[in-house]
């Protein structure tokens, strides 16, 4: 088989460095509101460190500590509490339906969960396992574009230094690649090299139950940073500041620091702001979001409840409270918008139950789990509040545990849906099946179609 692509360059720093250095400010997925951009990044970062995840694992380490390695001029920080997911049902659940897939699910989900098992063979252990949290920091070189790959990614854990090496020497080998161990500041450090394609030389150092990951050129830098010879993030940073607002024990935090993203290019966030007045034209105030100095995102889970919260934090309080008026109002106008869209899911599900059981497929299960999905993001569209308190503009969005449990069920339905749709589409000559997959580098066996679905395990609540 070929040298694959996707994991076969260290993903985690590969999938950040690289795409917030092609662009110096993340773009929104559609600009009815501000919010979207907070949205995309959340995404980017998850993808990101959910790959890296799969590849490695870390230390139990204090949230300060870990947050004092990161690049003194950081402008994006996301933490992430794997030890808390796998102690999630909900995390718990999906994972093991995607590792453990029945016996008739789609060719792409049983493709997917052979290639875990055999990174899991290439390890030694199962990262998901092992690994407790990640850390990452990207530093305000690469959002000027005065470097590409100013990025330090760690991750801490229950494994030893020689497991991470046999399971980093391992991976390299399945990739057929040879990974080199050398010294850099007296730790040491495996250099996974960069490929044909550009991909930069990527290197990891050993540091106890620590692995640090980082570009070979940037490498030197963050292990000064961890052993402390040149300064970290400072705990008294807006950054810091905003990890501890949002929960330094919520299972995801990502903060940025939007005022340097608005000093690095002032036109490409004044456009997007403007862009949601236009759109909004009888809402006033909405001009103090370009204002915001440091936003953060939090995912907090406490008996499989979940709490999504958005923080946006402005010069003054009167500015918070203008600004968290006027984005209650925001959100009010296109609630509508969202409810018709649930609406318009509803009645292509109805459609495509009614075209798969011409070919003697059954969907009324899966059909139910997704409606009951829809009808829960529509009390969930209820549920979200904006306020201010003090200079802060705070969004909060609940989710009750039946509501999780509800969301849960609708993500395995729509996969079986979807791999219905797939397997119909393609009885019916002169029609090509529909791509249905997400396509994303799934690890070092390359890309994979994540199209699931067949009958899912029942996991224990």
């Amino acid at each position: 088989m070929s040298p694959p692509r996707g994991w076969t360059d260290p993903p985690s720093l590969r999938v950040s460095s690289g795409s917030f250095a092609r662009r110096k400010v993340p773009r929104p997925v559609n600009k009815k509101s501000v919010l979207t951009v907070i949205a995309g990044a959340v995404l980017v970062c998850v993808v990101g460190l959910g790959a890296t995840a799969w590849y490695l694992h870390h230390k139990t380490v204090g949230a300060g500590a870990r947050t004092a390695r990161l690049p003194h001029d950081a402008w994006l920080v996301v933490t992430v509490d794997v030890a808390q997911a796998r102690a999630w049902p909900a995390a718990a659940s999906i994972r093991n339906w995607l590792t453990n897939p029945g016996s008739d699910a789609s060719q792409g989900s049983q493709a997917a969960a052979r290639r875990y098992r055999d990174i899991v063979a290439a390890c030694g252990f199962d990262p998901w396992a092992k690994v407790d949290t990640a850390t990452a920091g990207i530093d305000r070189t690469v959002l000027t574009g005065r470097a590409e790959a100013d990025v330090a990614t760690y991750m801490d854990g229950s494994f030893t230094q020689d497991q991470a090496r046999r399971c980093l020497t391992g991976l390299a080998g399945f990739n057929h690649r040879t990974i080199t161990p050398a010294e850099v500041g007296h730790h040491p450090v495996l250099t996974y090299p960069g490929s044909a394609d550009g991909s930069p030389t990527q290197q990891f150092a050993l540091l106890g139950r620590s692995v640090l990951v980082a570009d070979q050129r940037y490498m030197p830098h963050a292990l000064a940073i961890a052993d402390g010879t040149s300064p970290g993030l400072p705990a008294d940073s807006g950054m810091v500041t905003m990890l501890g607002q949002l929960g330094a024990s919520n299972l995801f935090n990502l903060v940025a620091d939007l005022h340097a993203v608005h000093a690095n290019d002032p036109r490409e966030m004044d456009r997007m702001v403007d862009a949601v007045a236009q759109d909004n034209p009888t809402i006033a105030h909405l001009d103090g979001l370009k204002g915001v100095l440091t936003s953060g995102v939090g995912l907090r889970v406490v008996d499989n409840a979940v709490t999504l919260s958005i923080r946006l934090d402005l010069p003054t309080s009167a500015t918070a409270g203008t600004t968290a008026t006027a984005l209650h109002s925001v959100l009010e106008a296109r609630r509508p918008d969202l409810l018709r869209l649930l609406d318009q899911g509803q009645a292509s599900l109805s459609m495509v139950q009614a075209t798969a059981s011409l070919s003697g497929t059954d969907l009324t299960r899966a059909s139910s789990q997704v409606s009951t999905g829809i009808v829960t993001l529509r009390e969930v569209a209820q549920q979200v509040r904006v306020n201010a308190q003090g200079t802060t503009v705070v969004v909060t969005l609940n989710f009750s545990a039946r509501q999780v449990a509800a969301l849960e069920g609708a993500v395995r339905g729509l996969a079986d849906v979807l791999t219905a749709v797939s397997r119909t589409v393609r009885g019916f000559p002169g029609l090509s099946a529909p791509t249905t997959g997400l396509g994303v580098p799934t690890g070092p066996l390359g890309s994979a179609d994540f199209t699931v679905g067949g009958t899912p395990p029942v996991v224990p609540r």
